[in-house]
């Protein structure tokens, strides 16, 4: 069976890489053999790191517009029979109209995946809701299947053909041990990228008080130093290799969120890797947390900071509890978000789509 997967980005793309690249292994076993075209490279990628400048900002765009005339180029030419399915990672191009895209697609046997609901960017104006407002709805509609990283989409799209596939991590990386707490100056961690920080920013003033309170520390991961000017914060550059060492060495995570349609699409992923690493969480309620936390957490759930504040508060207290919830975060992980778990999942997917 050959699949023809049209991710976003290429393995260096977190988003493409949790979603695709990451489960090469299982669809090989499966009988797929995956064909990777990613519409944005590792060069798009790098700029987006780079300093705000107008050179910045004129080599993104022109780096759009090659990657999106190769795509068209390449969808043109291409011979469908020679795939038996394609994968899109949410669309064929951002802020591109229906249209274009239905053209495109016209006569090929498609299915979508979504971890983002990219919908809700189209929803920002009156402009962007008229030229856009339906268009991923559409694209839904006439997919073969779709893939979601929450059962929130279930009350968004009204296909039948949706297959709920959150976004998992290798239990192989995150079974190691777990070492000893330093129950002398705890640490607090939080995971993510210049772009995802805003939603730890309003949280500051709240661990804040509990450094002042307890003596308890910040440890901010990001791909480089992030903007966390405080005295009681430890930035650390991500690493793939020493990613769950940085994790696991903490003892709570936090996965801070606004409350807009946009964070309701989101995957957890954050809450996922802490949990992996036997870490006690506290979380926003978005709904893929309210999923991943069902039954183990739900009073970790903080819908405003004095929640927050409580919450942090009495898991920092009490380091049986801690332990004790770290223990079951981490078993509810390894036995339902693996890949070994949605591995032969996502294969029996492909298996009754294109039989």
């Amino acid at each position: 069976m050959n699949v023809l997967f049209l991710t976003r980005y290429d393995s260096n793309g977190p988003s493409s890489r949790y979603r695709f690249y990451n489960y090469n292994t299982h669809f090989l076993f499966a009988g797929i053999n995956p064909i990777y075209k990613p519409l944005l490279d590792q060069h798009y990628l790098k700029l987006l790191v780079m300093p705000s400048t107008f050179k910045k900002n004129f080599l993104i765009l022109l780096s759009q517009l090659k990657s999106v005339f190769s795509r068209i180029l390449f969808l043109l030419k291409l011979d469908s029979h020679h795939y038996d399915l394609i994968v899109i990672e949410k669309e064929l191009f951002p802020n591109f109209p229906y249209f274009i895209e239905k053209l495109l697609l016209n006569g090929k046997k498609y299915a979508l995946d979504y971890d983002d609901y990219v919908g809700a960017s189209y929803q920002r104006n009156m402009i962007t809701r008229y030229l856009f407002g339906s268009k991923i709805n559409k694209l839904v509609d006439l997919s073969h299947f779709t893939t979601v990283g929450n059962r929130w989409y279930y009350s968004v799209f009204t296909t039948p053909n949706l297959h709920f596939l959150p976004t998992v991590i290798n239990r192989e990386k995150y079974d190691v041990p777990i070492p000893e707490r330093n129950t002398k100056v705890l640490s607090i961690v939080w995971i993510g990228s210049l772009t995802t920080l805003k939603y730890l920013t309003p949280l500051l003033p709240v661990i804040d008080k509990l450094h002042k309170r307890y003596g308890v520390r910040l440890k901010v991961i990001g791909p480089h130093i992030a903007s966390v000017n405080q005295s009681f914060c430890d930035h650390i550059l991500w690493d793939e290799y020493t990613e769950v060492h940085e994790l696991i060495t903490a003892d709570i995570g936090i996965m801070p969120l606004e409350d807009t349609l946009w964070e309701k699409g989101k995957c957890g992923l954050k809450l996922i890797q802490y949990m992996a690493c036997a870490l006690p969480v506290v979380s926003s309620p978005s709904p893929s947390a309210l999923e991943i936390l069902h039954g183990i957490g739900e009073e970790f759930i903080a819908s405003n900071l004095a929640e927050w504040e409580a919450s942090l508060e009495k898991l920092i207290i009490d380091e049986s509890l801690r332990h004790q919830y770290g223990l079951k975060a981490r078993n509810r992980i390894f036995s339902q978000y693996t890949y070994q778990y949605w591995g032969p999942k996502y294969g029996q997917i492909f298996k009754m789509a294109v039989s």
